[in-house]
């Protein structure tokens, strides 16, 4: 098989014999031997072939950054580091070189990597595990992916702030969204920890006992369940269940909005949810609820093929997990498997 730098070559070669031709047509009018016209049908019909056979050859330049996205803000913990994410060729066969610079900027001081490029040769996707940051501001990621016969690089812009910032920061932009009072941080010692949590539990049990019958009482267990975890969250920004809760609550939120037909809000919330679920796995990669959880995110854009991807990871974590059984299962029903 033809890699892709041949195909263009013999591409580049056929247009500069076809210009000649044209010229030569131009030049002749209603005179043009009739081979010079069949030969120009010709090279036209293999340049079509070739574009066509461009398009579906294995190459890297298919290779894509999803996750994170260009100048979105992170939330660090005491690891300050951030799990890569993207589309791979599924069909290469060759070896495959991935590197990843990091720059702080302004000055984009280089900082060293030592984390590890995990590539799924059968879902056609790959992740880094981990970039690594220093400390809060903005950063270059820069991505090279090589083989022996071809090269290419992306790069993207983060913001990096302490997670108690960035979550205050989202909680705040998703309050003036859905027009609601403005945020009042609680201090730790006005938290009953241990019954707020009991009473967050009872509130994601209710919102099952409204959907999908009664959205108007999904919406209102939703509006509850964040008007309690909001002042909460920024100041114990690394309890799991905390970020779980506001992990599936936005997934909830967009099971809503999908049935209701707003598609955009949808989106909105599963963007949120997947940024928590993203989060909860960076403190805790072995989370296999925060995998699962990416991939019932995934299952509600309609991707199965992505959605496994990260399932597989949940089940090969914790085999057992019901949830992530069930979500195998829609997936491949989805596939037609």
């Amino acid at each position: 098989m033809l890699h892709q730098d041949d195909i263009r070559k013999l591409i580049t070669n056929h247009n500069r014999r076809l210009q000649i031709l044209k010229e030569q047509q131009a030049l002749q009018g209603i005179s043009t031997d009739p081979e010079i016209l069949l030969e120009i049908e010709d090279i036209g019909a293999k340049i079509a072939q070739l574009q066509s056979q461009l398009e579906t050859t294995p190459s890297i330049k298919r290779f894509s950054i999803d996750r994170p996205e260009n100048d979105e803000e992170l939330p660090l913990d005491r690891t300050e580091s951030w799990i890569l994410e993207g589309k791979f060729p599924n069909d290469l066969d060759q070896t495959v070189k991935i590197d990843v610079e990091v720059f702080k900027l302004p000055e984009r001081l280089l900082i060293p990597q030592t984390g590890k490029p995990r590539i799924s040769t059968v879902r056609g996707f790959w992740r880094f595990e981990s970039v690594k940051f220093d400390g809060e501001g903005d950063y270059e990621i820069v991505i090279t992916v090589s083989t022996d016969k071809e090269s290419d690089y992306h790069s993207i812009n983060v913001k990096c702030l302490q997670k108690a910032t960035a979550y205050k920061n989202a909680i705040e932009k998703d309050r003036e969204h859905r027009d609601v009072t403005n945020l009042v941080l609680m201090t730790p010692q006005e938290v009953p920890l241990v019954q707020l949590k009991k009473d967050l539990y009872q509130m994601q049990k209710q919102f099952f006992e409204f959907y999908p019958n009664d959205l108007d009482g999904a919406l209102k267990v939703i509006s509850r369940t964040l008007d309690t975890l909001d002042p909460v969250l920024p100041i114990f920004p690394n309890d799991l269940y905390l970020q779980n809760v506001r992990a599936y609550i936005f997934k909830n939120y967009a099971m809503v909005m999908q049935v209701s037909g707003h598609p955009e809000e949808a989106e909105r919330a599963l963007r949120e949810a997947e940024r928590m679920f993203e989060a909860i796995r960076q403190q805790n990669p072995e989370d296999a609820g925060a995998w699962n959880g990416l991939g019932s995110v995934t299952l509600l854009r309609k991707d199965p093929n992505k959605a496994l991807y990260y399932i597989e990871k949940a089940l090969e974590i914790e085999p057992h997990y019901e949830e992530a059984i069930l979500d195998r299962n829609e997936a491949l029903k989805l596939l037609g498997q």
